[in-house]
């Protein structure tokens, strides 16, 4: 090609980003090796139904049905498409967020498969989570509003409810709530804080850095012996190692003077009654349906089936958050989970950087980060002599580092 066949240049302008490689995380903000090892969804990155995982793009991205994505003076935000923004009278398909794209297969043909695709691997409910939030509705006598949803369906009895945070309102009382299934699979038991209830009441409308911390105190693996470990893997499912299994054989061997529950708003902790949690399934469980960000499932046991159809009573979606999702974090494995490493998170507010690399800042469908670039100046480009050579200036870029 010749230099004069070139009729016009679009720059591309990137800058780099220091950022954290998230494994080095503790050296640059107070994070810890394997922050967010679910995922972080910072939701600054979305395409489409897509919202990716910051920690990782290659796994774990949201899909989103039925939202809608905006900015306002906090940062970027997801929140429901809910009529009048007030809950649904009758619970639906239509309105859920998954951790997970689907897998490929198509949410109105194999509504199935969509929402079984990834799940999440054995091992114990010991978790982290967290995630920014505004604009909390005051909720009726009755009402629930789901943070954090679990679910699956190759329980071995009719209940397949798993796990679920919520805000819920009873006798006039505001309860920051943490559901957990029971160990013979058939129900499931609650712990709670009104105090931590209390405390969002008198901040609804703001900006909350929610989340609870649930640790049962086991070690990372067990170590039993060759017939135990068959036995222990005929009930958990096949995998390489026994991932911090709990059984009747090692209840004896353990004790859980360790064990971590607690609630947290704004860097501030609300500890909780253990005494609820003595019934709580504490085995490896095979969550095969993607966990559900702001809803849960309507039913115990719904009746999962190929096709997305309310009028053929397939998997419908109730008690909606009907705030805004800014933020989310998501860990489960972690060492020593305390209260110093909450308020760090909420210190840090929406700054968790991404990894080192190079922002495209003329990339606008966003695929590579939200586009900071807020004016450019004067760009002056002359294409010179007969040698091919061209030049272009920038007099002037701005752009928003968030």
């Amino acid at each position: 090609m010749n230099i004069s066949d070139i009729q016009s240049l679009t720059p591309k302008i990137f800058i780099q980003d220091d950022g954290t490689d998230y494994g080095s995380g503790e050296e640059f903000n107070g994070l810890w090796p394997g922050f967010a090892d679910i995922g972080h969804w910072k939701l600054n990155e979305r395409k489409g139904t897509i919202a990716f995982n910051n920690k990782d793009r290659r796994s774990r991205n949201m899909f989103l049905s039925n939202t809608r994505w905006n900015t306002d003076s906090q940062g970027n935000y997801i929140a429901y498409r809910l009529p009048r923004g007030e809950p649904l009278v009758n619970p639906s398909p239509n309105y859920f967020m998954m951790i997970g794209s689907g897998g490929g297969f198509n949410p109105f043909n194999d509504f199935d498969s969509f929402l079984k695709s990834g799940g999440l691997s054995p091992h114990v409910l010991n978790y982290q989570f967290d995630m920014w939030v505004k604009n909390v509705r005051e909720l009726q006598d009755g009402e629930t509003e789901t943070l954090l949803y679990l679910h699956d369906t190759t329980s071995d009895t009719v209940f397949n409810r798993v796990l679920k945070f919520c805000l819920e309102k009873i006798s006039g009382q505001l309860y920051l709530s943490l559901y957990s299934v029971h160990q013979n699979r058939e129900g499931w038991s609650k712990v709670t804080s009104a105090e931590a209830g209390d405390f969002l009441s008198n901040n609804a409308l703001g900006m909350n850095h929610l989340g609870f911390v649930y640790r049962l105190g086991l070690p990372d693996y067990l170590t039993f012996t060759t017939s135990e470990n068959q036995t222990l893997r005929s009930r958990s499912g096949s995998y390489s190692q026994v991932f911090k299994v709990w059984n009747s054989e090692a209840a004896t061997q353990m004790d859980f003077e360790n064990r971590t529950l607690s609630f947290y708003i704004n860097g501030r902790e609300f500890p909780v009654d253990l005494a609820p949690t003595t019934n709580w399934y504490k085995g490896a469980l095979t969550l095969d349906v993607n966990p559900l960000i702001g809803c849960q499932i309507s039913s115990d046991a719904p009746k999962f089936s190929r096709l997305r159809s309310s009028s053929n009573q397939e998997v419908t979606f109730n008690q909606h958050f009907t705030g805004r999702i800014y933020s989310i974090q998501w860990n489960k494995s972690f060492q020593n989970p305390h209260k110093d490493r909450m308020s760090t998170l909420y210190n840090l507010k929406f700054d968790v950087p991404r990894g080192p690399g190079w922002v495209d800042f003329s990339d606008f469908e966003e695929t590579r980060g939200k586009n900071l670039l807020q004016n450019l100046g004067r760009i002056t480009q002359a294409i010179e002599n007969k040698h091919g050579n061209f030049y272009v200036t920038l007099n002037r870029v701005t752009m928003k580092n968030s």
